[in-house]
């Protein structure tokens, strides 16, 4: 069982900033709103990959890494 847990340790990075983005949507809103598409229609930053080591922000729409899971500024 430990070697399985330390496996999952690369994912919980990630989980648990979609976790959060998720909680967020449903009290305010969109969370974090993407910095590159300043204009148009906004829309919240993606995690990827989804379930992996090494979680980036992503803007969907342009296919740009924004920043770490964690560096956001």
């Amino acid at each position: 069982m430990g070697r399985a847990v330390a496996g999952g340790v690369s994912y919980v990075a990630g989980l648990v900033a979609q976790d959060v983005q998720d909680a967020l949507l449903e009290r305010y809103g969109r969370w974090p709103i993407c910095p590159v598409c300043a204009s148009g229609d906004p829309h919240a930053l993606d995690v990827e990959p989804e379930l992996g080591p090494d979680p980036h922000w992503v803007c969907g729409k342009q296919g740009v890494v924004v920043a770490p899971v964690g560096g956001l500024t």
